[in-house]
């Protein structure tokens, strides 16, 4: 919603208070579409998404700035003042992409990262950053988006929170299953994944969206140690299975800068002896 200064997120919005032409934008950073000269031909921002508008439920996504009739642009000096910024967390929580972070921009790679969001010293925190560039391996692979619905999906039922119902993996790696008409095939790259390293220990709340994965993108994977996740019984204690996230580059075209972020990429059962079945992989 359009406030004057930045934007507005409310947390019991309706699609009354956000109603018919306007839209929320989860404003990180700027992405600069570029030709092969170099030039920058569009210039795009991150639309929230998700709910509170009417159904179908709005999908994520980039929004060019030609698009939109008010825009006003980024706050010159972000602070814990006038940049608003989620709430709770421990400190280095090491996953929580903070709202309203500094711009990435300016820069062909995003190398820079975005400031983690310190709230018990109350300031950003800029010697740990989310989604900054790294060394990547010289392999190639292509996503491969495998339908919640397949026999080879990740469970619906499989929880990243214990004794939940709606903390689904399943979404992070179908995407598009939950949005729109629900027939658009991508995963999420995500700025923080949806535990910390130990694979247990989960965030204040889930992943936090950069972009888009379609089937069959090419990504290169990022010499950072895997996260080897636990997957939880639905409204249960019992682990289930295990979820694998890759931190990854990828780009919309091969003249665009990267982006970097983390990746669902494979994930397996454990079977009633307690041993672990056959991974499935979300690539080739």
């Amino acid at each position: 919603m359009h406030t004057g200064n930045a934007y507005d997120v409310i947390d019991t919005m309706t699609s009354e208070q956000c109603g018919w032409g306007w839209i929320r934008l989860d404003h990180r950073e700027i992405l600069e579409v570029r030709d092969s000269s170099g030039t920058t031909v569009r210039r795009l921002v991150w639309h929230k998404g998700g709910q509170d508008y009417e159904s179908p439920k709005p999908a994520y996504g980039w929004i060019d700035l030609e698009d939109i009739l008010y825009f006003d642009g980024t706050l010159d000096v972000p602070t814990a003042d006038n940049v608003p910024h989620r709430e709770g967390g421990a400190v280095k929580a090491k996953g929580m992409a903070p709202i309203g972070a500094p711009l990435v921009q300016g820069t062909d790679s995003f190398e820079n990262g975005v400031p983690f969001w310190n709230n018990l010293e109350d300031e950003w925190d800029a010697s740990f950053k989310l989604g900054k560039a790294c060394e990547a391996e010289p392999q190639t692979y292509h996503y491969k988006v495998i339908a919640t619905e397949d026999h080879n999906g990740i469970p619906i039922t499989w929880q990243y929170k214990k004794n939940r119902s709606s903390s689904r993996y399943n979404k992070y790696a179908d995407g598009g299953a939950d949005y729109g008409d629900g027939t658009a095939k991508y995963a999420w790259l995500m700025w923080n994944f949806l535990t910390t390293a130990d694979g247990e220990t989960k965030l204040g709340g889930g992943g936090m969206m950069r972009g888009l994965v379609k089937n069959g993108q090419e990504f290169y994977r990022c010499k950072v140690k895997a996260i080897r996740a636990k997957a939880w019984a639905y409204m249960g204690t019992e682990q289930v299975g295990e979820i694998t996230a890759w931190y990854i580059k990828t780009r919309g075209n091969t003249h665009s800068p990267y982006l970097y972020g983390w990746l669902i990429t494979e994930h397996r059962g454990i079977n009633s002896d307690g041993s672990f079945g056959n991974s499935v992989l979300h690539y080739e």
